[in-house]
């Protein structure tokens, strides 16, 4: 059954990807490329984005296609979006942007999206603290200079991990901005396999480090915002810590950063402990203003699997609970996730899940991507 509709036809285009040119590549670490799009005039407004957010990307490497998701590290006034791709062990795309992009080749991109943001205010006094582990450093690149530029009495604290210097992204950008901010700006570089003078910034970001950093330099209770960035068990980690010391939810900010493999490793087994909850049911979705019906029996996967079986091509890009691609609103009946690390507990409240990780737990279930 299809049903006309009109949805918002910015939010459509939203949700599509669209082809960018790649105006330039630079290396951003020895590890690591930055890439800076090109946007035409006429997509500008839907690609304008705030601090922290971050892109879809997908391109067709060796034959496959493949979807990655990638924080933007530029502010808005820097002209058009550029990310930071990392190469890792394995990594197809990662490997594939390092190695063989070039400028004026075209990657498919979605406009930006996420909540892991900052709205300057520049009546603000605050405190902006951040605990970054790696490439973890892209989309709070973005918030420290949103906060030094925006918010002038503001202030901003980095603890920084990383295995060199030599990996450590933005090294030279970072102590540009220390030397320009002195007095607002404080960077703490920690790194892994390279000594260093003071022996506490040796190793990794871990507990230990987190209670001494709480204990001894920066008490909780000075910080008005804190951002952590990194592998899901450096976020945990570091969250607990300053939970356990008393920091409110409120003013913790956390984004995870898991490989393609990781997040579907994750996915896939927390999908595996919630199969029992599905229901069969009929499922009511609405896309691009149309609606149509697909049966949904337990044991066919998610919401996403089962629609992408019916042929709807319905938005999505990490599989793995985490970039907020695949949202979509239950307008009627009930979904349970097996897991959410990308939508917000408010988000939540009102309705919306992540059909990568959603299954129907009512005979009923009505979803709108258009909302």
């Amino acid at each position: 059954a299809e049903a006309a509709g009109f949805p918002d036809p910015g939010e459509t285009l939203m949700r599509k990807y669209h082809p960018l040119t790649v105006a330039s590549l630079e290396k951003a670490a020895e590890d690591a490329v930055l890439i800076r799009f090109s946007v035409p005039e006429e997509l500008k407004a839907i690609f304008r984005h705030k601090p922290g957010q971050h892109l879809g990307i997908r391109a067709v490497v060796d034959g496959e296609e493949l979807r990655r998701t990638y924080s933007i590290c530029t502010l808005p006034e820097e002209g058009d979006p550029a990310i930071v791709v990392r190469e890792g062990p394995g990594g197809r795309f990662s490997t594939f942007a390092n190695r063989k992009l070039k400028a004026g080749d075209v990657l498919e991109v979605m406009p930006p999206v996420g909540h892991f943001i900052v709205e300057p205010d520049p009546a603000a006094r605050r405190h902006h603290v951040a605990f970054v582990a790696g490439s973890g450093i892209t989309p709070v690149m973005a918030i420290l200079k949103a906060v030094l530029h925006h918010e002038p009495q503001s202030r901003f604290t980095l603890f920084y991990g990383n295995r060199t210097r030599e990996t450590m992204i933005f090294h030279k950008e970072l102590f540009d901005l220390k030397n320009r901010y002195m007095d607002r700006f404080a960077l703490h570089p920690f790194f892994s396999r390279e000594e260093q003078e003071i022996a506490f910034m040796n190793g990794r970001l871990d507990a230990e480090k987190v209670r001494t950093i709480t204990a001894r330099l920066l008490p909780v209770e000075e910080m008005d915002a804190v951002y952590v960035c990194g592998p899901g068990d450096m976020i945990d980690t570091v969250s607990a810590v300053l939970k356990d010391q008393g920091l409110p939810a409120d003013r913790l900010h956390s984004e995870r950063f898991l490989t393609s493999e990781e997040a579907l490793r994750i996915a896939a087994a927390a999908r595996e402990r919630e199969k029992d909850r599905a229901a069969k049911a009929t499922i009511s979705v609405r896309l691009d203003g149309v609606t149509r019906e697909v049966a949904f029996e337990p044991g066919q996967g998610t919401i996403l699997e089962v629609l992408e079986a019916a042929g709807i091509e319905a938005p999505f890009s990490c599989r793995g609970g985490v970039c907020t691609t695949c949202r979509a609103k239950v307008l009627e009946g009930s979904a349970e996730m097996a897991i959410n690390y990308g939508l917000e507990e408010a988000e939540v409240k009102k309705g919306y899940i992540l059909t990568c990780q959603a299954v129907p737990t009512s005979e009923k279930l009505a979803i709108s991507f258009d909302e």
